[in-house]
């Protein structure tokens, strides 16, 4: 992944999330770079962020995204899932692509999906991810190559959530999808 056009996507992501008021955070493999390596992660192939999944919960609002998206040159490189059920986007601009995940409310708990098989199997390719709330919806600001974006406030109870006690040894054949340490046992979105 070339680090100057992945951070340029960012940057413009970012700015995209400003104007629509739409807080996010660096997530899964790009918050873990971001503090472990202090910068993307040499063999990571895509940004990951998260929102909020009521950001964005109607159809307006993600056309408003999706037109601020191509503005900037963004294609939109697939969907999975409803708005109100496991919503993921990913975007695609010279040659990188970024995911955004949508996090919703589950009582105590933020989850958010991931989809195998490109989610042709339909909910059977559904893949659910938890956080303690307090973990997800407290966020802070860090530096990342000289820009400010925020992760989460507890960071480091967030990558151990995520990536286990060992998060700070670097994994180089990381399965995305059931290496996970917060994948939900019972696979059911709550909704």
């Amino acid at each position: 992944m070339d680090k100057q056009k992945a951070l340029q996507n960012l940057i413009d992501l970012k700015k995209i999330f400003f104007v629509l008021n739409i807080p996010f955070w660096l997530e899964a493999g790009t918050c873990l770079g971001a503090i472990r390596e202090k910068g993307f992660i040499g063999h990571d192939e895509d940004i990951d962020v998260g929102i909020y999944s009521e950001s964005i919960s109607e159809t307006v609002e993600l056309t408003s995204l999706f037109f601020h998206l191509i503005e900037s040159g963004f294609r939109i490189y697939h969907t999975f899932g409803t708005l109100d059920n496991g919503f993921e986007v990913a975007v695609w601009r010279d040659g990188i692509k970024i995911d955004i995940f949508w996090f919703y409310p589950d009582k105590d708990k933020r989850i958010h999906s991931a989809w195998l098989n490109g989610g042709r199997n339909g909910l059977s390719d559904q893949l659910i991810y938890e956080y303690p709330a307090e973990i997800i919806e407290h966020l802070k600001e860090i530096d990342f190559y000289g820009e400010k974006f925020n992760v989460p406030a507890e960071t480091e109870k967030y990558l151990e959530t995520k990536y286990g006690p060992d998060w700070r040894v670097p994994v180089k054949r990381w399965d995305w999808a059931r290496g996970p340490r917060n994948l939900r046992d019972d696979g059911i979105f709550p909704f």
